[in-house]
């Protein structure tokens, strides 16, 4: 397609147009002919259709690329675009992340060496600016980014090239702005009520002005967002902030809230993921995740409590445990030498009933943590009638919340239980280099996850996605 597109003065003004607009949607799939002739191989290799690739789709594929004629070639692009990002969302190891050959890997290099060293570049035109953007694009974003809102736009993009947000937006260069997550599963939202309370709660706490933004009006444009994406499971990720329109400390003289939404496929999970133990099951599945006690300051109580985008101490955090080869960063509240959060996950300890026999399972208190919704709803679950034989059977009398000594919690800690939205329920079987209880995950851990897998399937807290083409 982008041999037959006529270049220079060749054609009509429309051809001309149409040229520059096929190789521009060519760039958004890849920075060059070599990477996008490798992601239309990956189609109908061997590896992909091991991976549950379709022929059919595979065909199509072929069949757009394959297409010729300048108005043709704009659709076909179009067309295999949206099949290649499909395809990368099946197997992304077997789609765009294909290797480059020696002679192409030098090229690529050779290329973005002349932009680092070249004269800064004036982009004049929106040609000249998408081809830009094009290049810009990385791998993981054509891959694993679907669809995004912006309330600036006054609409949802599915192009990774212009999921942007304007510079002078306080949430970029002040922090004032609030998040939070949902988790898509199998079509349906888990829990939106709860995250979009929280949501709001945070926005109210920020002084973002939340006038224009009811509660229904942000729950229909999250679901209208996923919708737009086509995904059936993934991430969502949302903002509100105070806005652009200067690049002053306060907010007076922003345009008003800005909103955004993110849709994104859910990463890979990580081998230490907490399911039931089964025979055969690897070492490091059993041992679950390590935890270390993080030298960051705690965050004050307010900014604390608050989902906010000043989560420098969060990303220092995690930092800090990836550094040391663990997975997690404890904060210990240095003032009671109490257990506080991890980066961007609550914490649950099973320890010795205070009574001498039995179990109990216990969280640190609200009060200068985030109250993770993943926990509050998983500690309602534990204290439902049909749960408590469950737990008694598994040697667990008592369910609370309260301050919880860091000295102790280390020395008589049975399990530790970490969890968040996205990653669920993860068993912490090492902390700073000591082993929790035998060193492999325990059986509570493994029951609360089953709980929660079960609850993603229970209609009462799941929120149907409007899909265009629902069945």
């Amino acid at each position: 397609a982008l041999s037959s597109a006529p270049r220079g003065g060749q054609g009509s003004g429309d051809e001309q147009r149409s040229a520059r607009h096929t190789r521009s949607l060519a760039s958004s799939l890849s920075a060059t002919p070599p990477r996008m002739a490798a992601a239309v191989g990956a189609l109908t290799s061997p590896t992909w259709a091991a991976h549950g690739g379709d022929a059919a789709l595979a065909g199509r594929a072929k069949a757009c690329i394959s297409q010729r004629g300048p108005r043709r070639s704009h659709r076909s692009y179009t067309r295999a675009d949206r099949l290649l990002r499909h395809a990368a969302t099946i197997t992304p190891r077997c789609s765009l992340e294909q290797p480059l050959r020696p002679a192409e890997r030098q090229a690529d290099a050779k290329t973005t060496a002349t932009r680092s060293r070249g004269p800064l570049r004036r982009l004049e035109t929106v040609d000249d600016i998408a081809e830009a953007l094009a290049g810009s694009v990385h791998p993981t974003a054509l891959s694993s980014f679907h669809a995004f809102y912006s309330s600036v736009l006054g609409g949802v993009v599915t192009d990774p090239r212009f999921f942007s947000v304007p510079i002078d937006d306080h949430m970029v260069h002040r922090g004032h702005a609030v998040f939070d997550t949902f988790l898509l599963t199998d079509g349906q939202l888990y829990e939106v009520g709860p995250h979009l309370q929280r949501l709001m709660r945070s926005a109210h706490a920020a002084g973002i002005d939340l006038s224009q933004w009811s509660e229904d009006r942000l729950r229909d444009t999250i679901l209208h967002t996923v919708a737009a994406s086509g995904l059936r499971n993934g991430q969502i990720r949302c903002w509100l902030s105070v806005g652009p329109g200067n690049f002053g400390v306060a907010a007076a003289g922003c345009t008003g809230t800005s909103f955004y939404v993110m849709v994104s496929q859910a990463p890979p999970k990580p081998a230490s993921w907490t399911t039931p133990r089964v025979e055969g099951d690897s070492e490091e599945k059993k041992r679950g995740c390590k935890m270390i006690t993080s030298t960051i300051p705690l965050k004050p109580g307010m900014f604390a409590t608050l989902k906010s985008t000043n989560y420098l101490p969060n990303a220092l955090n995690a930092q800090e445990a990836a550094d040391t080869g663990a997975d997690v960063g404890l904060w210990i509240d240095p003032a009671t030498n109490s257990v506080a959060e991890g980066s961007n996950m609550n914490v649950v300890f099973v320890l010795p009933h205070p009574s001498g026999e039995g179990l109990a399972l216990k969280a640190p208190p609200f009060d200068n943590i985030l109250q993770g919704c993943t926990l509050s709803r998983l500690l309602a679950l534990l204290r439902a009638d049909e749960n408590k034989g469950h737990l008694a059977a598994l040697g667990v009398k008592d369910v609370s919340v309260g301050p919880i000594n860091a000295n102790d919690a280390k020395e008589l800690a049975q399990e530790i239980i970490v969890t968040s939205t996205f990653a669920g329920v993860r068993a912490v079987t090492e902390w700073d280099g000591q082993a929790v209880g035998d060193g492999y995950q325990g059986a509570v851990a493994c029951f609360i996850q089953q709980l929660i897998t079960d609850d993603y399937r229970n209609p009462d807290v799941l929120t149907p996605v409007p899909y265009l083409n629902a069945r």
